[in-house]
């Protein structure tokens, strides 16, 4: 699903830059960044009754070792959170989550070029 950005006439057109990636990711997977620009992603992640761990979002250079940039847990049932970071062209990175997240869900995904 795309982004629609409004022109000065009035119309519509599919933006670029930004891209609604909420039904390509999934949990505990690594992508890689191969758009030829830095990406900011942007994710929204949502926790169940049953979950009591955490959620990071993670980057690598070499796909071997993982810095976490941002990190959320359970507060409440319910509660949802934003994770946020910048990955550098041709980097990894990968939402993860440990054995206590069990009720999770991403609730949207965002990924921004930054031309």
């Amino acid at each position: 699903m795309g982004v629609y950005i409004r022109k000065t006439d009035g119309t519509y057109e599919e933006s670029p830059v930004v891209s609604d990636e909420t039904g390509n990711r999934e949990f505990d997977t690594v992508y890689q960044n191969t758009s030829g620009y830095a990406l900011l992603v942007i994710v929204t992640v949502g926790f169940g009754s049953d979950s009591s761990g955490s959620i990071t979002l993670k980057i690598s250079q070499d796909n071997s070792t993982w810095s976490s940039v941002c990190s959320v847990k359970k507060v409440y049932y319910g509660n949802r959170d934003v994770l946020v970071a910048v990955v550098p062209k041709d980097w990894y990175y990968m939402l993860s989550t440990d054995g206590d997240a069990t009720e999770k869900s991403i609730v949207k995904w965002w990924e921004v070029k930054l031309y």
